[in-house]
């Protein structure tokens, strides 16, 4: 039961990342804001983390503690764009 409950998380984690990737990619478009071009990584690095995680999980022999840590590495790395995207001063 609990993998389901995993899995439908991922999921929404996925679905609403895709779309703040979506808008955040279109403002870098309009304003070619070097911001706005971290922002999208930072997005884009947390969904790899719930998609590398549910892959690895899937395809290899890596136990449950091993893929949370390769999947909170990537949250965390997205964070850290997301936070300097904020504090960035150029643009």
């Amino acid at each position: 039961m609990i993998e389901y409950l995993v899995l439908l998380a991922n999921v929404v984690v996925v679905s609403l990342g895709s779309v703040a990737i979506s808008v955040c990619f279109k403002g870098y478009r309009l304003n070619k804001s070097f911001s706005m071009m971290c922002l999208t990584l930072g997005f884009s690095l947390i969904v790899a983390g719930p998609v590398s995680g549910m892959a690895l999980l899937a395809f290899t022999g890596l136990g449950f503690w091993e893929v949370q840590a390769v999947e909170s590495s990537f949250i965390a790395f997205g964070f850290v764009y997301i936070v300097h995207s904020i504090f960035t001063k150029r643009s």
